[in-house]
């Protein structure tokens, strides 16, 4: 699992870092009371991580953002499942939508491949751990994500 406090730091972070001050473009190009949904479905069969992670980034940018997850960490999907909706303001969803996917391709990535390495190695006495080797400032998310595919 992963600390929910080092997480929330790291959500702030990647909003200030992506947005800056006002993500100028839906600004200009969305009405201010426009309304949305979002849904975030698997482009292929993967295992799930960071879910939450993802759907909290929308809940941390605006509270007003409806929030949906329909699978959890460790699921393993099929091309085509909805994974998450959100739904409210436009303009939030589309600021907070590259971040969220950013770091739910990252730990969805990390997971399935993880999986993946781990079905070839079925059958025999060896197991799959995790390294430190990880991402700057991600360790104990790509740490989840690895247990999250079937690792220790």
């Amino acid at each position: 699992m992963y600390d929910i406090f080092q997480t929330e730091k790291l959500i702030e972070l990647w909003l200030t870092e992506d947005i800056g001050h006002c993500d100028l473009t839906v600004q200009l190009m969305i009405p201010e009371d426009a309304l949305g949904t979002f849904y975030m479905n698997a482009r292929e069969p993967m295992y799930i991580a960071g879910l939450d992670v993802a759907a909290r980034v929308f809940s941390k940018y605006d509270s007003r953002l409806q929030i949906t997850r329909h699978v959890k960490d460790g699921d393993q999907v099929q091309q085509g499942t909805k994974l998450l909706t959100v739904t409210g303001p436009a303009r939030s969803i589309l600021t907070a939508e590259r971040p969220a996917l950013n770091i739910a391709q990252r730990l969805c990535g990390i997971a399935t491949e993880t999986a993946r390495y781990n079905a070839e190695i079925q059958g025999t006495q060896a197991r799959l751990i995790d390294s430190r080797k990880t991402t700057p400032g991600l360790r104990m998310l790509e740490k989840h994500a690895v247990v999250c595919g079937g690792g220790l």
